[in-house]
C-alpha cells in the first residue's frame, strides 16, 4: 500500500480540490484591531489546503466515477461535481460552509410543509459527524472562530467578506488560537480519512440533499393540479444545466445560508405562512385545541356560563381570543368569535352557529395540513416571475389582488368559473369544463361598453334550446346572429344595459377565450361562496377597477370618465403597460395580525391531493360513466368517435339511461 508523505498528500488534494476562479477585484474593507492579521493567516493557510485556482470542467477522480455508475441521478451529480468540483461540500478533511448551512437548513423545513425524512437527516448528520470526527477537523468555539474555519474550509475565498464577518463577530482570537485552527485544519487534510472510504458516499449524499432542496423549492410539482412531477429522473434530464448551475453557485456563495433562504418565494405572505404553519405545528406537537360538544349552541342572549369558558379557551388556544377564561360572553369574546367568523368563511356577527363548532372542531393537524398544502403551491406558482408589480386571482377566495412590491395595495371581489358538472356538446366532452384554469398572462387591453360575441358551445347549445322555447329569445336579449369574415356565423349581445359582459371588459394575453369583466348580475357578489362563471373571472366594481388601471397607466382621469358614463359607444384601450396577471389555487390566505385565513375547497383540489389522485381530472370525452351530468346519456366511445369525424355535435335529444 502506497504511503503519502503530508506534503505529497497536500498537493494531490490541490489537483483534485483546487479552488475555483478568484473573485473579481473586491472592495477595500478596513479590517479592525487585530482582524488583518488573522485574514492573513487563514489567506496563508488556505495557499496550502486548497493550492492553485483553477478553471471549470474538473476532473472527477475514479472513485466518484464508479460511485455515480448505478446511481439514479448520475447524469446530474455527475455535471455538477465536474462543474462545482469534489471538493464543493466535502474538503480537506472537512465539510464546506455550504455543507454546513444545508445541514442546519434542513431541520427549518418542517416549517415550510416540507418533509426532512426526504433527505435523510438523521442518517447523513451522523455520517458527517462521523467523517469529521475521524479526521479530526477543528470544532470552532464562537462565532469568530466559527467564520475562521469556515473561510479556511471555504471552496472560495472572499477577503472582503472574511474582513467584514470577523469585524462584525467580536474579539479577535489570540494567535496561538488562530495557530491551533489553522494546524487541526491541515491536520484534518492529510489525515487517511480524508480520502478515504467514506468520503466519496458523502459528498454524494449531501449533493443529493442539496438537489432535494433545490426540487422542493424551485422544480418539483407535488401539489398539482393539473401539473404533477411523476418522475425525479425525467425532471432532472429536462432541468439538469439549471439545476447545476443554482447547486454550484449555492456551494460557491459566501454566505450559502442565505442563498438557501433566496430559493422561498419573494411575497411577503409567503414568510407570513410559514410563520403561522410554525404556530400550528407547535399546537400539533402539543397535542392540538380542545374539541367542543358538538350539540352546544351559543345564541343570541347567552351571558356566562361553563360552556362560554371552554369557548373562551379554544379560542385562545388557536390565537384568536386574548382575554381572560371567565366564562362570560362579553364584548372581547364576542369580537373574537367575529374575528374567527372572519377567517373562515362566515359571516362576522359574534355567535357561535352549529356550522362554526364544526369548524371549531376540526383537528389542528389538518389546519396545519393545509397551511402546508399552500406554502406547497407558492413555492410552484413562480411568482418571483411576475416582476413588482402584477395581478394575483386567488381561486378559493373569490378574490383579485393587485401586488405591488410582494405586498396587496388592492383587493377586488371575484366570481369565478362554476364547479358543477357540465357538457360542451360542441367539443364533445364532459366534467368541469366551466372551472377556472390555473394560467400566466398579461392583462393587456380593457374594452368599455363591450358586445359579446357567445362562445360556440352556448350559441350551439344554450341559445338554442332557449330560442326553441322563446322565439323572441334572441330580440329580448338584444342578440343578433352574424357572419364573420372567415364565413363562421356566430351570435353577438349588442353592448349596453343587460350585455352579459357589463360595462368593461378586462382581455389577457393567450388566455383560451378566458378574460375578466364586469356583469349584470351584480347582486351575485353578495354570496360567501362565488363560483358561477362558465370560467371567465367577474369583477366586482369593475368600471371602477377598469378607471383605476387605467390612470395608474398613464390615461387621463377625465377621460376615461367620458366613456364609462357614454350608455353604449365602444371603446377599447390598450395599456401602455401590459400587467402581469396570474391566477392561483390556494385555501389559506393571510389576514390580519398574520392569522391565517382558511378557504373551501371548492374545485376539491386539496381532497384530489390528499387522496393522490394528481393530477386531477377535469374532462372525459362526452357520454363516458365518468364525470357525467345527470342530463348526459352513458353513449359509447365509437359512437362519439364517429360524430367527430363527421364534425357533428352531440344531439340535444338523446335522453339519460
Amino acid at each position: 500500500m502506497r504511503h503519502w508523505t503530508p506534503a505529497v498528500l497536500l498537493l494531490f488534494l490541490a489537483a483534485a480540490c483546487g479552488d475555483p476562479p478568484p473573485p473579481p477585484d473586491e472592495p477595500e474593507v478596513p479590517a479592525a484591531p487585530g482582524v488583518g492579521e488573522v485574514v492573513a493567516a487563514v489567506t496563508a493557510a488556505r495557499g496550502e489546503l486548497h493550492g492553485d485556482r483553477r478553471e471549470a470542467p474538473y476532473p472527477v477522480s475514479a472513485e466518484l466515477e464508479a460511485a455515480l455508475a448505478d446511481h439514479e441521478l448520475e447524469a446530474l451529480l455527475h455535471a455538477f461535481f465536474r462543474t462545482a468540483g469534489e471538493c464543493a461540500l466535502v474538503c480537506n478533511g472537512d465539510i464546506t460552509p455550504a455543507a454546513a448551512a444545508l445541514l442546519e437548513r434542513i431541520p427549518e423545513l418542517r416549517t415550510h410543509g416540507i418533509d426532512p425524512a426526504g433527505y435523510e437527516f438523521e442518517s447523513l448528520s451522523a455520517e458527517v459527524k462521523a467523517y469529521r470526527q475521524a479526521t479530526g477537523a477543528p470544532t470552532p468555539e464562537g462565532d469568530v472562530e466559527r467564520v475562521v474555519v469556515d473561510a479556511l474550509r471555504a471552496p472560495v475565498l472572499s477577503k472582503a467578506e472574511l474582513t467584514a464577518n470577523l469585524n462584525g463577530a467580536g474579539e479577535p482570537p489570540a494567535k496561538a488560537r488562530i495557530d491551533a485552527l489553522v494546524a487541526a485544519s491541515k491536520a484534518a487534510a492529510v489525515h487517511p480519512e480524508a480520502t478515504g472510504p467514506r468520503v466519496t458516499p458523502l459528498r454524494i449524499q449531501l449533493a443529493r440533499a442539496l438537489l432535494t432542496l433545490m426540487l422542493d423549492f424551485k422544480f418539483q410539482h407535488k401539489a398539482g393540479p393539473t401539473e404533477f412531477t411523476t418522475s425525479i429522473p425525467k425532471l432532472t434530464h429536462i432541468h439538469r444545466d439549471e439545476m447545476v448551475a443554482m447547486m454550484t453557485a449555492a456551494t460557491r456563495s459566501p454566505a450559502p445560508m442565505d442563498a438557501f433562504k433566496k430559493l422561498e418565494p419573494k411575497v411577503a405572505s409567503y414568510r407570513e405562512l410559514v410563520g403561522a404553519h410554525k404556530r400550528y405545528l407547535d399546537l400539533v406537537d402539543k397535542g392540538g385545541c380542545p374539541q367542543l360538544p358538538s350539540a352546544w349552541k351559543f345564541v343570541k342572549g347567552v351571558k356566562s356560563g361553563p360552556e362560554v369558558k371552554k369557548l373562551q379557551e379554544r379560542l385562545a388556544c388557536e390565537g384568536w381570543y386574548e382575554g381572560p377564561t371567565n366564562g362570560n360572553y362579553d364584548t372581547q369574546t364576542k369580537d373574537a368569535v367575529k374575528k374567527y367568523q372572519s377567517h373562515h368563511e362566515y359571516e362576522p356577527d359574534g355567535w357561535v352557529t352549529e356550522g362554526v363548532l364544526r369548524s371549531l372542531n376540526v383537528p389542528i393537524k389538518r389546519r396545519a395540513e393545509q397551511i402546508a398544502l399552500t406554502l406547497q403551491r407558492k413555492r410552484e406558482t413562480r411568482l418571483d416571475g411576475m416582476g413588482d408589480f402584477f395581478i394575483r386571482v386567488n381561486i378559493p377566495a373569490f378574490e383579485i389582488q393587485v401586488i405591488e412590491n410582494g405586498e396587496v395595495i388592492k383587493r377586488q371581489r371575484a366570481i369565478v368559473g362554476a364547479n358543477k358538472l357540465d357538457d360542451d356538446k360542441v367539443s364533445l366532452i364532459q366534467g368541469h369544463i366551466n372551472r377556472t384554469h390555473l394560467f400566466t398572462t398579461n392583462l393587456y387591453k380593457i374594452d368599455i361598453n363591450p358586445d359579446w360575441t357567445l362562445p360556440e358551445r352556448m350559441a350551439k347549445g344554450e341559445v338554442v334550446g332557449s330560442i326553441a322555447k322563446n322565439p323572441k329569445y334572441l330580440e329580448q336579449n338584444r342578440m343578433r346572429k352574424t357572419t364573420l369574415a372567415n364565413g363562421k356565423q356566430v351570435y353577438v349581445q349588442a353592448p349596453g344595459e343587460g350585455n352579459l359582459l357589463g360595462k368593461v371588459k378586462f382581455l389577457l394575453e393567450e388566455s383560451n377565450a378566458i378574460f375578466l369583466h364586469d356583469t349584470n348580475d351584480r347582486w351575485l357578489f353578495r354570496n360567501q361562496r362565488r363560483d358561477f362563471s362558465h370560467g371567465c373571472i367577474r369583477v366586482d366594481e369593475a368600471p371602477e377597477f377598469a378607471k383605476w388601471i387605467l390612470v395608474r397607466d398613464g390615461w387621463d382621469p377625465a377621460d376615461i370618465d367620458r366613456s364609462l358614463d357614454a350608455e353604449k359607444t365602444q371603446r377599447g384601450i390598450t395599456l401602455h403597460a401590459p400587467i402581469p396577471l396570474i391566477t392561483v389555487y390556494e385555501t389559506v390566505e393571510i389576514g390580519d395580525g398574520s392569522l391565517p385565513i382558511f378557504l373551501s375547497d371548492v374545485y376539491d383540489y386539496d381532497e384530489a391531493y390528499e387522496k393522490g389522485q394528481l393530477p386531477v381530472e377535469e374532462t372525459i370525452r362526452w357520454g363516458h360513466t365518468r364525470l357525467r351530468p345527470r342530463w348526459v346519456p352513458k353513449v359509447d366511445e365509437a359512437t362519439v368517435e364517429g360524430w367527430r369525424r363527421a364534425g357533428k355535435t352531440a344531439p340535444r335529444d338523446l335522453k339519460p339511461k
